[in-house]
């Protein structure tokens, strides 16, 4: 079968991500092409890297000046269960991916993680020696290794904790808002410290990295270090002045949940590279925290059985 026509100069591999379906609808239709594995995607074209390569879907991939990677399987408990499965996708597979743009003289820009640091440091900057504990940090390592090896006018964009503002999306402060309205007893980590940046933010850094030639390593993280608890503390106190909160959180250790694999403690990150580089100002928590609260607390919000409705 012939590969379908490609559209526009960008190709975003991973368009059905989490941050690839926010960046979708700001992109200009005509202007891009984007992939998925699983989950189709409005106009996007099927790919699996783990047993494809991209001329089998992209025909004429030269026609493209950069493409986002933003495909993988990005869940660290996943990577470590299935480790032959996603050794294929993130690893071998995103190899071949980046070899076969480097050939076609397309510029790749290649969404790592916080997960390539231990977390026993924390604040880390671009110059800090990554040394991942996780599986999953270690395939995101050893692609960076591989893309700086291919290509000199490499980028790539390690990336915090993302969250949304979606119920139901599976982030951080919205897997909160139930409990917080419902009241009763929620364990949370309270030694685990992170960068947690906001969707739209990482969608701006990626539409401008397209745009300007930046060129080397960077931390895509948001401008506060925070815990888990501090977050979930953040975002009590917004809905407290709206409305009364009763929910006793009980501290924690992360690793307290049994994961696969221990979780590294502070993957925190500094952003001054990037936002010397870019006009970067990503939102704070607590900023972020008041407006989720009016959006679900507020004055005229209905409510069930004591829920967001």
């Amino acid at each position: 079968m012939k590969a379908p026509q490609a559209t526009g100069n960008l190709l975003v591999l991973g368009g059905s991500s989490y941050v690839g379906r926010h960046l979708l609808p700001r992109l200009t239709a005509g202007c891009y092409t984007a992939t998925y594995a699983r989950n189709p995607i409005p106009d996007g074209v099927a790919f699996d890297c783990a047993t494809m390569r991209l001329a089998e879907c992209i025909s004429d991939l030269a026609l493209f000046d950069s493409a986002l990677l933003l495909l993988g399987d990005t869940e660290p408990n996943s990577c470590v269960r299935d480790p032959e499965r996603s050794e294929a996708v993130n690893v071998t597979g995103i190899k071949a991916v980046i070899d076969d743009l480097v050939a076609a003289g397309v510029r790749p820009i290649f969404i790592s993680s916080e997960f390539v640091f231990d977390g026993r440091q924390g604040n880390y900057g671009e110059s800090d020696s990554p040394n991942p504990i996780l599986v999953y940090g270690k395939q995101k390592l050893e692609i960076e290794h591989h893309l700086k090896m291919v290509l000199e006018d490499h980028v790539i964009l390690r990336l915090a904790k993302v969250y949304g503002e979606t119920p139901g999306d599976g982030t951080l402060f919205t897997n909160w808002l139930t409990p917080v309205a419902e009241g009763g007893r929620l364990k949370c980590a309270s030694d685990q410290f992170f960068s947690p940046i906001f969707v739209d933010d990482v969608v701006d850094v990626l539409l401008s990295t397209v745009d300007q030639p930046i060129r080397g390593t960077f931390h895509l993280g948001g401008p506060q270090v925070l815990s888990r608890m501090a977050c979930l503390q953040a975002l009590i106190n917004a809905v407290s002045t709206l409305r009364p909160v009763d929910l006793i959180t009980e501290p924690c250790g992360i690793n307290d949940f049994n994961f696969p694999e221990d979780r590294p403690l502070d993957v925190s990150m500094c952003i001054d590279k990037l936002a010397a580089a870019s006009d970067f100002h990503p939102l704070a928590v607590t900023a972020f925290c008041r407006r989720l609260a009016a959006t679900h607390f507020g004055a005229g919000q209905a409510q069930t059985n004591g829920a967001p409705a």
